[in-house]
């Protein structure tokens, strides 16, 4: 269902965009995710319904919009969901198949270079908070990107959905030194920024916020 008609989506953005700010939409469908496309929206939520004229609209548009699936509702719902409303409950809601169709999409959208990025629909008991890092192991294992890219996703990508893009996201000059420093190589096994017990140096603005290194000394810049 596409709650929302044309003209009410361009006016919010409009209205959004005329003070400042970005405009995150939840739109599944491929009118509802035509309409955000159409009227500027620029940060989609799901898009997993899309049909072909609406994937090309997104390819056209690549550098416009990022596009956020919350993969890991689906996934974990699918797995725990069962424990709370039961199986039966959950076979009705049809995530078995929509995962399915949103894997498809997420795939050749990545193939196309559109922005994907983590997150989106946490905070539930089955899909807790803390557990955002899943969704690259998603990215990688289901949709097919290299870690490398997934990682890209989480840092570069996060800060230009921020708008924060000079200030972070990538480890440069001049940027907040948030640098994190982990036991193993998520090249290898992505699932290793899942587990906090890995998590050796965590860095924000230069300043130590968990250390479990031998190294003593902190940054008097915050700036790398």
């Amino acid at each position: 269902m596409t709650l929302y008609t044309y003209k009410e989506v361009r006016a919010a953005a409009e209205e959004a965009h005329a003070r400042g700010k970005r405009v995150y939409t939840h739109a599944r469908s491929s009118d509802s995710v035509k309409y955000c496309i159409e009227a500027g929206v620029d940060i989609i939520g799901h898009a997993d319904f899309i049909n072909d004229e609406v994937f090309e609209m997104l390819v056209e548009n690549k550098d416009k919009h990022f596009v956020v699936p919350a993969l890991n509702w689906l996934v974990s719902t699918l797995e725990d969901g069962a424990k709370f409303f039961g199986q039966e409950a959950i076979d009705a809601t049809g995530y078995k198949e929509g995962l399915e169709i949103a894997l498809y999409n997420m795939r050749r959208l990545y193939e196309a270079g559109v922005r994907i990025l983590p997150g989106g629909d946490y905070g539930f008991k089955w899909c807790p908070h803390g557990g955002y890092a899943r969704d690259l192991e998603h990215f990688v294992k289901l949709v097919g990107m290299t870690p490398m890219d997934a990682i890209i996703t989480a840092t570069k990508y996060g800060g230009q959905i921020m708008e924060m893009e000079d200030e972070i996201g990538t480890i440069e000059v001049g940027k907040l030194a948030d640098i994190l420093v982990v036991d193993g190589n998520p090249l290898d096994d992505i699932s290793v920024l899942q587990k906090h017990d890995k998590l050796n140096m965590i860095m924000k603005d230069g300043e130590y916020i968990v250390n479990s290194l031998e190294v003593s000394h902190s940054l008097q810049n915050p700036v790398a």
